[in-house]
């Protein structure tokens, strides 16, 4: 099934660190575009379900409830929400369901950890959580965590683009092997991910790939391998920025412990002409890279929004490498090229 829209659900406030025990709280939410504009409309017709779960174990406390808005003004609804009883650390996780329209795919917010006290004991001062998670569940029973981090950067948060292309490698792998024990093969070799951001497809290429190597810019690395480790991730991560010669080297010298290389990978990477030139350099770099008696096409496979007049044209700038559209999806595209 392909979505016509993907939004998610966000906080309009931070939720404190720290909650009085069986208190209630009121939080204000909006279904959102990958920007953290809400979508207008959306709001009044999604139903929003709430559980609490230890932080540790993640069990839930309790059932999940629907929760009834108390008023919706402007594309903002205000829900409550109850402390659990007992002192610890919890998450609020809340999903949301579109009513009528299957094809909105809305992408679950769940707290960071927060710890419950007695009243008491909550003095001064309480700060908010800036950092949220989103949850996928891209294999059988095996539900992946990843971190976002609110305005700390572009590659903070996860973009349309990334789940896309998720998305449309699982329809490739299902359509590729029809048996469950097939499916769960990894194939040889190196997956290579540029732009990785906060790690959502290089963990989920680590399902697919022996081996995956996951990449960005050093300011970006603290979150990316906060993410890999807390997926229980086998990615290596390296530091890449696209015009960094030290970079390169370093990633090179890396790759020759690493197998061969078999696909590279990358979501809204072609965010503006001077990251998209950077990044046929880059592809021309790797190329030199491939043993010349080698009969092995690899693959690169990027998935793009693209937005007005940030545009990139692909065709034209990527002609050397025979682009192709291999699917469309929620203003997505998801580009085939080869090395």
């Amino acid at each position: 099934m392909t979505s016509s829209m993907i939004v998610r659900l966000c906080l309009r406030r931070g939720l404190a660190v720290r909650l009085h025990a069986g208190f209630r709280y009121q939080i204000e939410l909006i279904l959102a575009s990958e920007f953290y504009d809400a979508v207008a409309g959306l709001l009044s017709k999604c139903a929003i379900y709430c559980s609490v779960q230890e932080a540790e174990s993640w069990a839930c406390i309790g059932e999940e409830r629907l929760l009834q808005a108390k008023w919706i003004k402007k594309d903002v609804g205000a829900y409550e929400i109850m402390a659990p009883e007992k002192e610890g650390s919890y998450h609020v996780v809340l999903r949301g369901v579109v009513q009528g329209a299957s094809e909105v795919m809305v992408l679950s917010w769940i707290s960071d950890a927060f710890e419950v006290c007695k009243e008491d004991t909550v003095l001064g001062f309480t700060p908010k959580m800036l950092t949220c998670l989103r949850e996928f569940d891209v294999e059988e029973g095996n539900k992946f965590r990843f971190r976002e981090e609110y305005g700390a950067g572009m590659g903070t948060h996860i973009y349309d683009s990334t789940v896309v292309l998720m998305r449309f490698l699982c329809m490739q792998r299902e359509a590729a092997g029809k048996e469950k024990e097939k499916q769960k093969e990894r194939m040889d070799g190196l997956a290579l991910e540029l732009g990785s951001g906060c790690g959502v497809l290089g963990v989920f290429l680590d399902t697919i790939y022996e081996s995956v190597l996951v990449t960005d810019k050093g300011s970006q690395l603290p979150l990316l391998t906060r993410n890999v480790a807390d997926n229980e991730g086998r990615c290596e991560v390296s530091a890449l920025d696209w015009a960094s010669p030290q970079d390169w080297l370093a990633l090179t010298a890396k790759m020759e412990s690493l197998p061969p290389l078999r696909a590279v990978y990358g979501a809204d990477i072609l965010y503006d002409a001077e990251a998209a030139r950077h990044l046929v350099h880059l592809l021309v770099k790797l190329k030199a890279l491939l043993p010349s008696e080698s009969d092995r096409t690899v693959e690169v496979v990027i998935a793009q929004k693209m937005r007005g007049d940030e545009a990139v044209e692909v065709p034209q700038l990527f002609k050397s490498f025979s682009p192709e559209v291999a699917c469309e999806e929620s203003g997505v595209k998801v580009w085939r090229l080869a090395l």
